[in-house]
């Protein structure tokens, strides 16, 4: 778990260029969400199963996470048994973790400090803002905007976390999870129609065999 930094950093726009071996695992979390999204989206069709053109059409341009959730459990509810319906939303709900995680370290404002060097340090670019923004204010002593300004610092300070090689490693650990039992799910739902299409195969053979 990214631990508290408390110590001196830098930023600029190739920082994650000086940490290319911890660079390259934020690349691979952020791949890794996209196959969960992939893997969700086609969870999604399969649910819908004759609607599923026009529905995957819609789902697919729906921009936000929030949007695509509700469109999904909306045709969970309508199409899965009781049974089914409670373990896929068990399912949303393990998504959640490791998708936060994966926001936060593809979205992130990253530092690096020589007393950290096998380390990236996650900014608070919020808090960073609101620190920052009380340049050019008043600023004598005992004025409110230095209260202000003294408090900001100390909400900066704490916000910053490390992370190391095994915090990432982690990450990639619980998004592999959840991909994983998507694709369980999915291959449940999709159970029934390839045995169909078997049965549909063998007895084509059987047809062509007797012709023959």
């Amino acid at each position: 778990m990214p631990q508290p930094f408390k110590g001196e950093w830098t930023h600029d726009n190739n920082t994650l260029l000086q940490r290319p071996e911890l660079a390259i695992k934020i690349a691979h979390i952020t791949s890794l969400w996209a196959q969960a999204e992939f893997g969700l989206g086609m969870l999604f069709s399969k649910i819908l199963e004759t609607d599923a053109v026009t529905g995957t059409a819609m789902y697919l341009s729906l921009i936000s996470e929030a949007a695509r959730d509700s469109a999904i459990q909306a045709a969970a509810k309508e199409k899965l048994s009781p049974d089914q319906l409670e373990r896929f939303q068990r399912l949303l709900n393990e998504l959640k973790g490791p998708r936060r995680q994966r926001n936060t370290v593809a979205h992130g404002c990253w530092a690096i400090s020589s007393e950290a060097p096998q380390s990236l340090i996650l900014l608070d670019t919020r808090k960073l803002v609101r620190m920052y923004s009380f340049i050019g204010q008043d600023m004598r002593p005992m004025s409110k905007e230095l209260e202000k300004y003294a408090d900001a610092i100390k909400e900066h300070s704490e916000a910053q976390l490390e992370y190391t090689a095994t915090d990432f490693d982690n990450i990639v650990k619980d998004i592999t999870n959840v991909i994983s039992k998507v694709s369980e799910f999915q291959n449940e739902l999709m159970k029934p129609f390839f045995e169909q299409l078997g049965a549909t195969l063998k007895e084509v053979f059987q047809q062509a065999n007797s012709d023959s």
